[in-house]
């Protein structure tokens, strides 16, 4: 038989279950009404709160306020944040999530993003052995073909052949990486020249953020941390108005991926 307790004001309510083989209904409208029960009880089925809930607090200030620690004992649990009632399920419905994975008795952290019409997955993954992977974190590494080119005037190296390019943000054709997201990105860059002497430079939106003096029959390398907007690109090539400086093209390479 279900137990309905009413009252017009605020106050508490208190109730004595015996510990085994009972089952009931407790509506309690008061406003700001505490429920009170043994300890070790447990509550099998739904409980619907519209108002707040505080574990070990008597004035939560949000939907569900905690002191202390909280558990989640199961193999794979997840915290999910989502703004619909849909059901979640990682790579077809959408939401964020932390996941608490176990892989042969050890745990693990992953974390699950949303992208509406582009993809959910997982982006972010702490190991338990404490190592930080970011599958999907824009990278790209290129190189040239196995013949001699010739760098012309104004000219960038063409450096088209990808050994990797997550995130498709470097382009083999006008041999750019465009940042898709503001912040700081790691470059590095070499070439080796064939003949000639001229300069070569780490160019940002066409025009030299840092450059090296090379001579012929060398190999020169670089490497610089940019600070870059949306858009922004970054090519490797001449800025001197020179022209004829041959180098080897898969002795050369240009590389690239966000720090953060």
């Amino acid at each position: 038989m279900p137990i309905k307790l009413n009252s017009t004001g605020g106050g508490s309510v208190t109730l004595d279950v015996p510990a085994t083989g009972s089952t009931f209904n407790l509506t309690v409208p008061a406003n700001n009404a505490t429920l009170f029960t043994n300890s070790g009880g447990t509550v099998s089925g739904s409980l619907n709160v519209t108002g707040t809930v505080g574990i070990n607090q008597t004035t939560p200030g949000d939907r569900l306020s905690v002191t202390g620690n909280v558990r989640m004992q199961a193999a794979n649990t997840r915290l999910i944040g989502f703004d619909s009632s849909s059901s979640y399920q990682l790579g077809v419905s959408g939401g964020a999530a932390i996941l608490f994975e176990t892989i042969a008795g050890s745990q693990e952290i992953g974390f699950e993003t949303h992208n509406t019409g582009f993809w959910h997955r997982e982006h972010l993954r702490i190991t338990k052995e404490g190592w930080i992977k970011k599958p999907y974190q824009p990278a790209f590494y290129a190189s040239g073909p196995a013949q001699n080119l010739t760098l012309g005037n104004q000219g960038d190296l063409a450096l088209s052949v990808a050994r990797y390019n997550i995130g498709s943000h470097y382009n083999t054709s006008n041999y750019r990486f465009t940042a898709p997201v503001a912040g700081r990105y790691l470059f590095t860059w070499s070439v080796f020249v064939n003949s000639a002497t001229g300069r070569c430079s780490l160019k940002l939106n066409g025009g030299s953020y840092a450059d090296l003096q090379m001579d012929a029959g060398g190999g020169f390398s670089q490497a610089a941390i940019l600070s870059l907007a949306v858009n922004d690109y970054v090519t490797v090539g001449d800025w001197q108005n020179l022209s004829g400086l041959q180098y080897w093209g898969s002795h050369s390479h240009f590389s690239g991926m966000l720090l953060g």
